[in-house]
């Protein structure tokens, strides 16, 4: 018969060093899972921020174009005006 079975001390201390792996193994997937928890929040934050500078850029954007727009409404016809010699 094999001697693992005989032998009942040479059993605990298998059993010893099994439950120190499991417990490593366990620590182990503990800080993966803090570790993927943290960029999933970090993910949705920056998601967040993204979502927020396109709407300001689109905010600025418009304001800026709508100004540009009225500038160059009113512009020429000052332009036109102030040039010497023109009747």
């Amino acid at each position: 018969m094999n001697s693992l079975l005989t032998d009942p001390l040479e059993l605990v201390g298998i059993l010893k060093k099994t439950e120190e792996l499991l417990e490593v193994e366990k620590a182990k997937a503990d800080s993966r899972s803090q570790n993927l928890k943290f960029l999933k929040d970090k993910s949705e934050d920056l998601k967040i921020r993204i979502k927020t500078a396109e709407v300001d850029g689109r905010n600025f954007l418009t304001r800026f174009c709508d100004g540009m727009a009225q500038s160059w409404l009113v512009w020429p016809k000052i332009v036109v005006r102030d040039i010497p010699g023109a009747s």
